[in-house]
């Protein structure tokens, strides 16, 4: 007759329940980024900060600095927009100015006489989008931008 196996006791881990999946976080966690969090309701945060996108889009730079200045410390939703569309403006600033300094060079220049007209319009279109998202409760994030605040 054949022996059977002896039974070995099973290990704790096995024994043990499944981890559990991670909680989902909830409205007021420290992490959570949304709008109407903080001192202005959902509407105010959402125009406030599609605000900063066009205006930083179309506009020097000082729009989204005053924006972001004034209600950083009441929503984290506008403190982390602001910043983005600060950053996007600055990004504009710097792209215009190696823009004009390349049309300031004799021969590049009578060739891209169109470069600093082609940097504002790209954007007028990414503040544009960046508004239109931010305005829907969106993070919106720049293709390209260099994070100078953050």
């Amino acid at each position: 007759m054949p022996e059977e196996p002896e039974l070995q006791p099973s290990s704790p881990e096995e024994n043990s329940d499944p981890p559990s999946p991670p909680e989902e976080p909830q409205v007021g966690d420290p992490g959570m980024i949304m709008p109407g969090i903080g001192e202005l309701d959902q509407k105010d945060d959402q125009t406030l900060s599609m605000l900063g996108h066009i205006l930083g889009g179309c506009c020097i730079f000082l729009a989204p600095l005053l924006l972001w200045l004034l209600k950083k410390d009441k929503s984290p939703f506008m403190d982390d927009q602001g910043k983005e569309a600060l950053n996007f403006s600055i990004t504009l600033v710097i792209g215009q100015a190696i823009a004009w300094a390349i049309t300031q060079i004799p021969i590049l220049g009578c060739v891209l006489f169109v470069l600093p007209v082609l940097v504002w319009t790209i954007g007028v279109i990414y503040g544009i989008i960046g508004g239109i998202e931010s305005n829907k409760g969106v993070l919106y994030r720049y293709p390209f931008n260099f994070r100078f605040i953050s």
